[in-house]
């Protein structure tokens, strides 16, 4: 674009009344959220914000302006179309949360299909050939102009970060999934993003475990294998995040600061450290099918459906023949189907 001309429009597709109408509304959501979790704390703490604050805030009032209802493919500058995309993976996101939150107090099936529909409005979007085109914005974070530390805590003044108690699987000693994994992941994440890094989600689920139990008995297995295993896993994952007793024989390890790759070969490390593992007189060893899942500034997923993705490749390495790590090529969480990323 030459200096003083106008942005290239892009196409969005053509917009029923109601798109339009869900464009305006999460356009003007996202906005009031920037300017009270970003621009007012840091003149809060500062008496002033940097420019590029302000700069994002008129970027999205530019663009909740260029939204408006007309007939065939409608159109919007190409310098607004990634704070589009921004608006469009952090509604759909806040929706899908919400709707959990609801879902889990309800049972009537009436209500449930209506918050449903609010969130497909959403989400249709993150399957447009505009969406998955192009990168997001890249939205100003209270670390632009503070310390992490000082960041870190106006989150957590402001209740965006609470991290629980610690709570240990009595039995084995090992932190909690059901308690502790999901309100864990959202702290995490909430760290990460103001420092603009994944957090990488790994599902690991000890290949066929029936077998172990089948040729040693339940109570020796749990004496001499699972106390063992579950040593190693969190000694190999301490430097690097958490690990968590999920069930019998599957555990997630949560690893912030660490996109995919990383934790690809990270978790591969960990597969060949199981091969010199003995446990006592079992003359058998461990391997591991592991499903990974990435969330960094571009996810739209809640923790839950993050949760889902990497139990569902890691039921893809298992079916694609064991001891093996699956993941999402590219982005991840848009591919509909998980591939294999690491075989030993």
């Amino acid at each position: 674009m030459r200096e003083g001309s106008e942005p290239e429009k892009i196409g969005i597709g053509e917009l029923s009344s109601e798109d339009f109408q869900t464009f305006r509304e999460i356009t003007n959501i996202f906005r009031n959220e920037f300017q009270n979790s970003v621009i007012r704390p840091a003149h809060r703490l500062l008496g002033t914000a940097p420019s590029s604050f302000g700069n994002a805030y008129n970027s999205l009032h530019k663009l909740e302006g260029e939204i408006q209802p007309g007939t065939g493919e409608h159109k919007i500058s190409s310098d607004l179309v990634p704070w589009l995309r921004s608006v469009v993976i952090h509604e759909r996101r806040r929706k899908a949360l919400e709707i959990e939150q609801k879902v889990s107090n309800t049972s009537n099936r009436e209500v449930i299909e209506a918050l449903e529909s609010e969130l497909s409005k959403i989400a249709k979007f993150t399957k447009s050939d505009w969406f998955l085109a192009g990168p997001i914005a890249s939205v100003p974070r209270l670390t632009d102009c503070l310390t992490i530390s000082a960041a870190e805590s106006e989150l957590v003044r402001t209740g965006q970060l609470e991290i629980p108690e610690r709570e240990y699987d009595e039995k084995f000693g090992i932190l909690m999934a059901s308690t502790l994994f999901l309100p864990d992941l959202a702290a995490h994440r909430a760290f990460c993003e103001i420092r603009r890094r994944p957090v990488t989600v790994a599902f690991l689920d000890i290949d066929l475990f029936k077998d172990f139990n089948t040729a040693f008995g339940e109570p020796r297995v749990d004496r001499d294998v699972l106390p063992i295993f579950m040593s190693e896993l969190e000694a190999h994952i301490y430097w690097h995040g958490y690990a968590y007793k999920f069930g019998g024989d599957e555990y997630l390890a949560l690893m912030p600061n660490q996109s995919a790759d990383q934790a690809v070969v990270f978790l591969s490390e960990f597969q060949e450290r199981l091969k010199g593992v003995s446990f006592f007189e079992i003359d058998k060893r461990i391997t591991l099918s592991i499903g990974v899942v990435e969330a960094g500034q571009d996810c739209p997923l809640t923790g839950h459906e993050i949760l889902e993705h990497a139990a569902f490749a890691k039921n893809f390495a298992k079916e694609n023949g064991r001891n093996r790590i699956a993941g999402f090529s590219g982005t991840g969480h848009t591919a509909d189907e998980p591939t294999v990323l690491f075989v030993p």
